[in-house]
Order: C-alpha cells, then structure tokens, then sequence
C-alpha cells in the first residue's frame, strides 16, 4: 500500500470523523425541529421543545409544552438499542395538562380545542392502536381543570405496553377539587376492535363532601365505590354499597319544580338525599350496551331503585329490564315495575300513592303498561267543591298504537272521597265508594280527531253500589238527601286536542235499582237516564214511592193505590245565558197508572231557586173505595167517614229560604168526621202558603151544609186561618132553628184536643127547636136568644150551661095522648100540671143546655106565665128537663141547601184555571 493512499485514507477518516462529529453535535436540534413542525402541523402550536441530548441509548427530552401551555411535559427519555436503533422505552417523568369547566360550555382545553372536537368526531379505528414503543411508563401526569368555584386536579401513573391484540394498560389516577375526592384504577387492554378504546376492568371511588356541581347544586356530599367492567361495546356498573347522595342548593332550574311539590311551610334550603340501590337493597349493577351506535344504546339492569326524600317529602322508582334506543327511538322492556310516593304536594292537595306489579314495553309500535296503583290526598279544594280526603285503587291497564291511539283497561278500580262538599251548603255526610264492576271492555279507547290534531276519548265505566248522602243546610235548617243504585253506568266523549285544555263534549248516566230520598221523600226501584249534550245536561228520573213524608210505614203498606210511580225529567231552558236553569216535568200516578199530580216548572241550580206549576186532579172519596188515607197515610188520623172530592192547583216555589208554596186546594161536598164533630157537605177553595207547618193566609172561606157537633147547625159559614196546627177562627156563622147563630173569633188546635168558643144565638125559633127534641105531643111558639159556650176536649164538643131566653111572650102547649112514663102515676100534682100545659101562655122562657156531642143533651126549660082555663089564669112556673139526641134531625137541615155565592164563584175559577 502506498504512502499516499494511506495518506489518502487517514484525509478521509479524519474528514468522516470530523463530518459524524458535527452531525452529532446537530442531533438535538434537528429533533426539536422535527418535534416542532410535526406537532405544529397538527394543529397544536404554538409549541415550545428542548431535547437534551440524543446517543446511542436514547434521547432525553427536557421539555415540550403545546397549546400555549396548555400542555406540558418536563422529562422525557425515549431509550432504544443501539444496534438497532428500536425504540425500546418510552419514560414520562412529569405532564402537566390545563383546561376550563362551565356549565354553559363544557371542558375547554384553550388553543387545543380542536383535540375535544376530534375525539368527538373521529370514527373508531378499525384495528387496536399501534404502540410505538414496547413500554411507555407514566410517572406523573397532572390535570387541573379550573372550575367556578376552584380547581379540579387529576393525578395519573401507570404504564402501558405493547401486546396483542392492543396495548396492556394498568393505570391509576386520583382526582382532587373543591369538595371531591377520587381514585381510579384499570388494568386493561387498549384493544380498539370495538366501541370502546379500552377493554377491561378498574374502580372509581369518589367522595363528595361539598362540592359544588354548577345547574346542579351548591353543596353535594356522599360517597361512591363501583367496579367498571369494560367491553368492546358495553359498561358494566358494579357499585359496591348503595350510592347515597345529599344535595343543597339545589340549582334554580331544579329548585322550582321541587317547590311547587312541596307542602306549605317546608324549608326551601332543605337537603336532599338521593340513593340508588339495586333488589331488595343491594348494591346497584347496570350494563351501557350499543356503545359504538348512538342510535343503538341500551342500559339494562336486574333491579334499580331510585329515592329521594327531603323533609317529609319522600319518592322512589324502580325496574328491572332495558332501556334502548332503535334508530334514534326509545325503546323498554321494563318489569317489576314500582313506585312510591308521599308527602307531596300536587296543586295545593297532599298527595301520596304506590305502583306496584307493573311491567311496561315501549316500541316504535306504541306502548302496553299495566300495574296496581294505589293514590290518595288530603283536603283538595276546587272552586266550591272541597273534601276532605280521596283514594284510588286499582288494577290498569294501557295499550297504545305509534299514532296515540289505544285502550285503557281496568281489571278492578275503587274510588273514596270522605268529606266531600260540592257546595258551601251542601255536604256529604258518609264517604263515596265508586268501584268499578269487572269488565272486558276498556275503561278509555283513544282514536284520533277527524276535524283537528289530537285525540278522542271514549270512556265507559260501571259503578257497582255507590251512594250518595247529602246534608244541605239552609235558613229553615238542614235537609237529608240519599241517592243510591245497585248499578251505574257512564259513557262519555272527550276532546284531546293538541295544544289546548280536554274538553268534555258528551256524556250519558244510567243509574237503575236505585233508591233517592229527600228528607222523608224516598224513591225505590229508581232508574237514572241523565245525558250532556250541545244543547247542556238532560235528566230523568223514575222509580216507585211506597210512603210519603210524615206518613207510617204500617198505613202506607196497606193503601191500594201503592207504590206511587213518581217520574221527573229536566231539560235546559230555552232561555239564553242561563245555562244552570232547567225546564221540569213531574208526573205521580198511582199503582194503576192514574195520574194523581203533575207539575211544570224550572230550576236554577246556581242560585238554588225553582218553580213548579201543579196540578192534582179532582179526586172523590168513599169510604167503600177511595178514602183519604189512601192517599197519605196520616189523612186517616185526621177525619174520618170522608166523602166528597177535592182537587189541587198552584205553585211550589223553593230558593235559599226553604220552600214557598201558593195551592189553592178546592172542597166540593166534602163531609168528614173529626172525633165527636161531623162536617157535612164542605164546600170552598183554600189557599195554602205552607206544608210543613201547614199554614194558609187570613180570610179564608168555607161553606158547611151542617155541623153536628151537639147542636143540629145548619148553613154554617167560617172565615179562618191556618197557623201550623192551629185553627184561628176570624168569624162564623150558621142556622139554628131558623135562629141565627155568630161566633165569636177563637184559636183551637186542628184535632180540637181543648179550647173555647162562644156562639152567639139570635131570633132561634122555639117551634123547630121543639120539633127538634122529638117530644110527643110539645108544641111551642116565640123566638129565644142567648150564648152558647163550646168547650173542646179530646175531640169532644162540650156545652156548659148554655143559657137561650125568650124575646116576648107566647105559647107552649104539651097534650100528648098519654103521659110519658116519667109522669105516668105521679098522681093528682101530675094531673095539674099536664092540665096547665096544655094551653100555657108564657111571659118568661129560659132554656138551658148541658152535654156533650158525643152523647146526649139535656135541655131544661123553665117557665112562667099562665092557662087562661087553669084556675082562672092563675099565674105559674114550671121547670121541665128533657134529652135526647139531636143529631138525628141535621138531616132534614140538609134539603135545599145551597152554596153561597161568594164561595161558589171561588170554585168556578178554581174549575176554569184546570
């Protein structure tokens, strides 16, 4: 080898050695020059980086920061074989990562924004990631996140190698902010074949105490432990306790809904506790499935139970089963479906109730739920109507189609309302029990409107047994009303319109075997036919009426023209802006069908007022066929021996006040018996302004053929008042033995149980009152006068010594064929007296009247005067006492009677207004 070729050589090594000298020395430059661009490149300048040095082992980074330093990283060695100049180990001593939380705009990572958005938008890589080198171990990785109120700082280690089919991941993190304290661990593969970037298993352990979590609460404490089992497309949950968590403050968006569910006087600030738990208290397990399709996800459990309560308020739900979405929809299958609830408030009623046994699916083909639901409330007012409590119990049942349509069904159903008030003056006084009879038809089927979007309701129910019992209270006291049936029935249309109130548009009630009373008033083997329609709310009533009010049981039984047949229908008015008055139609027949009464009229169920124009056929009493207690009971109690007939004619009236009657009720030829005192051939119109007490006005007049009442009297006319059971007496007058007889003004109880009166005798002719005492061979003549005292005991007429006195002078004359056996044998005294009074002419006569009606009257006539052939005119006195019965002569009384004037032109217009 020549010396200029070695020469040569040693030019060249030295030229390479000095060239590789320099270019190693460059290393770390052109590294950060590389690591610059590229990462500029991306997106995430500025960036700032130091490579400390570069050799044969590796290459120490001293320092990168991105983003404006946003992120950070202080030591970082990358060591490789020198052989192969492999990357072999990739050391991270420290990263720092900074970024900003609201709870308008989410995580924001400054100048590095864009890395959020990719991770947002970027599809799954369809093979795991590659590692690019066979270890990276991290020592120290911080993140701190400023939040509204402080900073949250997240700590990391672990180390990540390269396998198959992705990289094994074992990291740990721990996280740090105001009020929250955490640790996570995962030991995993960063396979990305699937959903998820990683693969495996870790735990989260949170503690809560205070943080502040922004539209959400100022204040959450409470503690959280779970295992996170992670798939290629599922999350599986594992908590390891019930998660128990109490917030305070809650943000306002969460705040004023739960006030106004909230009873009066809870505490606003008050916390609330939320807990999540699994079956029967365990700890809760759910799986997130269908990660990897947003359209798809699905959460499925065997059981969760959420709760919350704050203060006496207290909530809960839970299932088992799935919750997905297909195609963007959501979809269930949930079962053991249950809920609970108190110490709620729901506009302004307390509300509390539980679902229990239920089970529900949700499709794109519509929905199918049933479940036991049981609800109740405390004191509810709605405008008038109040009550005190409700519950609600029952099995439903809901199938719908995609569209709204559908059926609700209920397998049983009980409603109670107790202290229920529909009115100020009108209340309940038992609890209304409406249970719903078993049926296979749906309570609701839903369809769709034909003239506008929404639905239509059509809902038929079947009550078995409800009641009702009212109690209204007015000026003249209280007012029982019971209505009940052995079934009820109610259909009904609904308008659900979108976007605007429900709107009842039709309704049909169909009561039957029911009973309805008002006070003593009951209906029996009622039938309820009531209807809503354009025109407002029809009703009719019909049913059977066995007793009236105030009439016994035992008397009613035994009337022929039993049960009455009682019908009422009301129909709105015609009348425009009056849509609570009601036109009404009553009709009472008897066992026969016999019309008895009807009336006309109108109600006004606002003001609580009404009329009713009535009308009672003439109806004509026998003792052998129709009597008066045939028609009410206690008619029989009254009078007795009833013949004659008598109609009925006026208005009822009713309003705030109680109820105002104006009857005119007509007499014709009505005869009667009152204990001892018998009426005969009544005639006239009485106007009567009160039933119960009955009552008329002053001035009312009858006519009376005869009174037979101890004295025979005759054309007997009284003007009189009824005031409740009395009888006031204005005046009277009547015919006796052609006298006149007056009375003077009196007040006696209706059955004339006691009390006085006066009659006042005047020009009362002595030969009929003689005819009267049926005396063989008595004749007398003159006129007499005088007062007659009447006394009233237990329906007896008795006459204290009622004194009558002869006007002037006239003549007895007794010569009977043969002396009464009174007088027969009395001797020669007798003799001289039948002798004088056969031609006796009286200056003086005083007749004298004792007895009663109910047996016989003893008359004691005295006289003076004397026989102008009975020793020369010598001047006598004679008192003689005779009895008898007088009743037997009111019969003759009776020929050629004729009603007054006055009184039968009453009667006239009584006819004419039939």
């Amino acid at each position: 080898m020549s010396r200029r070729f070695i020469i040569t050589l040693l030019i060249v090594i030295v030229t390479l050695i000095a060239l590789g000298a320099a270019f190693w020395r460059s290393l770390p430059a052109i590294a950060e020059h590389l690591v610059i661009s590229r990462l500029e490149a991306q997106g995430l300048g500025p960036v700032e980086a130091e490579v400390a040095h570069v050799d044969l082992g590796g290459a120490r980074l001293a320092r990168l920061t991105l983003g404006d330093g946003t992120v950070a990283v202080s030591g970082a060695t990358l060591a490789w074989r020198p052989r192969a100049l492999a990357p072999e180990s990739l050391t991270i001593d420290s990263l720092r990562l900074t970024g900003r939380w609201t709870a308008e705009d989410g995580l924001s990572l400054g100048p590095l924004d864009t890395l959020l958005a990719g991770a947002e938008d970027g599809e799954p890589a369809a093979d795991g990631p590659s590692l690019p080198v066979p270890r990276i171990e991290l020592r120290d990785a911080r993140a701190e996140i400023t939040l509204p109120d402080g900073t949250l700082t997240a700590t990391a280690r672990g180390t990540i190698l390269r396998a198959e089919p992705g990289p094994a991941l074992d990291l740990t993190a721990e996280v740090d902010a105001p009020g929250l304290a955490g640790r996570v661990s995962f030991q995993g593969t960063a396979a990305g074949s699937g959903a998820t970037p990683v693969t495996g298993e870790g735990r989260v352990q949170l503690t809560a105490a205070g943080f502040t979590a922004p539209g959400v609460a100022g204040a959450i404490n409470g503690d959280v432990s779970a295992m996170v089992a992670i798939g290629a497309d599922t999350v599986t949950v594992t908590a390891e306790d019930p998660v128990s968590l109490t917030l305070r403050d809650l943000a306002p968006a969460l705040a004023a809904p739960l006030a106004d569910v909230l009873p009066a006087g809870a505490a606003a600030d008050a916390p609330v506790r939320i807990t999540l738990s699994g079956p029967d208290g365990r700890a809760p397990v759910f799986t997130v499935s269908g990660l990897g399709d947003p359209a798809s996800l699905a959460v499925a459990s065997d059981g969760l139970r959420l709760a919350a309560e704050t203060g006496e308020a207290r909530a809960a739900a839970s299932a088992a089963g799935s919750l997905r979405l297909e195609d963007g929809l959501p979809t269930a299958a949930l079962h053991d479906l249950a809920a609970e609830a108190s110490g709620l408030v729901v506009g302004g009623v307390p509300v509390a109730g539980t679902l229990a046994n239920g089970n529900a699916t949700l499709s794109a083909a519509g929905i199918a739920a049933e479940g036991d639901i049981a609800l109740s409330t405390g004191a509810a007012v709605v405008g008038d109507i109040a009550a005190q409590a409700a519950a609600l119990d029952a099995r439903l049942r809901l199938s719908t189609q995609a569209d709204g349509t559908g059926a609700l069904y209920a397998e049983r159903g009980t409603l109670r309302v107790e202290g229920l008030r529909p009115a100020p003056d009108l209340a309940v006084t038992a609890p209304v029990v409406l249970t719903l009879t078993e049926t296979e038809a749906p309570l609701v089927r839903l369809s769709p409107l034909e003239d506008s979007d929404g639905l239509r309701a059509d809902i038929q129910a079947a009550f078995a047994d409800p009641e009702l019992r009212l109690r209204r209270t007015t000026g003249n006291g209280a007012r029982l009303i019971r209505a009940a049936f052995d079934r009820l029935a109610v259909e009904a249309v609904a308008r659900l319109p979108d976007g605007t109130p429900p709107e009842v548009t039709a309704m049909d009630l169909e009561g039957s075997g029911g009973l309805l009373a008002v006070d003593a008033i009951s209906v029996t083997g009622a039938t309820l036919d009531a209807a809503l329609g354009p025109d407002g709310p029809r009703l009719s009533v019909s049913g059977r009426m066995t007793a009236l009010p105030g009439e016994p049981a035992a008397l009613a039984e035994r009337s022929p023209l039993r049960p009455y047949r009682l019908s009422l229908t009301a129909s709105p008015t015609a009348e425009s802006g009056t849509p609570e008055r009601f036109a009404l139609e009553v009709d009472l027949r008897d066992a026969a069908q016999t019309r008895l009464a009807s009336a006309t009229g109108w109600a006004d169920l606002a003001e609580g007022t009404g009329r009713l124009r009535l009308d009672m056929p003439r109806q004509v009493f026998d003792p052998k066929a129709l009597r008066p207690e045939h028609l009410h009971g206690a008619l029989g109690t009254f009078a007795s021996g009833v013949t004659g007939a008598v109609a009925a004619e006026g208005t009822l009236a009713w309003g705030p006040e109680g109820l105002d009657p104006d009857l005119n009720l007509m007499l014709r030829d009505l005869s009667l018996s009152q204990g001892f005192v018998t009426l005969r051939r009544i005639n006239g119109v009485i106007r009567l302004t009160s039933l119960d007490p009955l009552r008329t006005p002053l001035g009312q007049t009858v006519s009376v053929a005869a009174v037979e009442a101890g004295l025979p009297l005759t054309d007997v006319t009284a003007d009189f008042q009824l005031d409740g059971d009395r009888l006031h007496i204005d005046s009277a007058r009547a015919t006796l033995a052609d006298g006149t007889l007056t009375a003077d003004p009196a007040s006696l109880p209706l059955d004339l149980a006691n009390g006085t009166m006066t009659l006042r005798v005047r020009d009362m002719r002595l030969a009929p009152l003689v005819n009267l005492l049926d005396i063989e061979g008595l004749n007398a003549a003159g006129a007499l006068g005088g007062e007659i005292p009447l006394r009233f005991a237990g329906g007896d007429v008795v006459i204290d010594n009622a004194v009558l006195r002869s006007q002037g002078p006239d003549r007895v004359a007794y010569a009977p064929e043969a002396p009464p056996d009174a007088l027969s044998g009395g001797g020669q005294s007798v003799d001289m007296v039948m002798e004088a009074l056969e031609d006796f002419r009286y200056n003086t006569l005083r007749v004298t009247v004792d007895g009663r009606a109910s047996g016989q009257l003893t008359v004691t006539l005295h006289i003076s005067g004397h026989n102008p052939a009975f020793y020369d005119g010598y001047p006598v006195e004679f008192n003689l006492s005779v009895s008898g019965a007088l009743a037997e002569a009111v019969q003759a009384g009776l020929q050629g009677y004729q009603v007054p004037d006055r009184i039968r032109e009453r009667m006239m217009n009584f006819q004419n207004g039939q």
